[in-house]
């Protein structure tokens, strides 16, 4: 005999050999699964921020360690280039010979310069 036979189980009419889930499992499956991904969702939202974050920290670190670094090569710190201080090494390309103007910083200082893009 066929093992497709049609009883009457506990969960209703239906075949006996059928092995599945029921709507309600897989609802609830479902629901658990969209719980967990949105969880998951609300902790990751803010990584690339906090990647950015631990980038920014590393540069610095690795700034710090270079200038250290130049201290005890030359016996002194880099110059405050900041503060217009001339460090003595080679102007920034493109650099506008005739007018002393760095192009990059203002391109509108130097219309005429042949060496600014």
């Amino acid at each position: 005999m066929s093992n497709n036979v049609i009883k009457n189980t506990k969960r209703g009419i239906g075949f006996a050999s059928t092995k599945g889930f029921t709507l309600i499992e897989l609802l609830v499956v479902i629901a658990i699964i969209g719980i967990l991904s949105s969880v998951a969702f609300i902790s990751l939202r803010g990584a690339p921020e906090k990647a950015k974050t631990v980038a920014a920290v590393q540069a610095q670190k690795t700034l710090q360690k270079a200038s250290t670094l130049y201290a005890l090569a030359m016996s002194f710190y880099p110059p405050d280039v900041g503060r217009g201080w001339d460090p003595g090494f080679a102007k920034p390309l493109p650099y506008n010979i005739d007018t002393g103007q760095d192009c990059a910083v203002n391109p509108a200082d130097c219309p005429a310069c042949t060496w600014c893009p």
